[in-house]
């Protein structure tokens, strides 16, 4: 759902907390962050392995089911790379 006016605060550092936190768990291709955020705050709530993939698709209106097969394929030829 679009909110028109509506501006997330911190955006910017939601994304750098959230890297971090990913390269955390390195085994995990796909996490989705739970965040609570304020004008001078932000704090992770929690991870989701199995995060809810549906609510990016109904915002951008398309499928993207390409996307997250790329992003899949590269998290499985990492893993391979850093066994080796």
């Amino acid at each position: 759902v679009v909110l028109p006016g509506i501006k997330v605060p911190n955006w910017p550092k939601v994304l750098e907390q959230c890297k971090k936190a990913a390269l955390l768990i390195p085994n995990y291709g796909y996490i989705g962050w739970d965040v609570a955020v304020s004008d001078d705050r932000v704090c992770i709530i929690e991870g989701n392995e199995v995060a809810n993939v549906d609510l990016p698709q109904v915002a951008c209106r398309c499928g993207l089911k390409k996307a997250y097969w790329a992003v899949k394929a590269l998290t499985l030829a990492n893993r391979k790379k850093n066994r080796s």
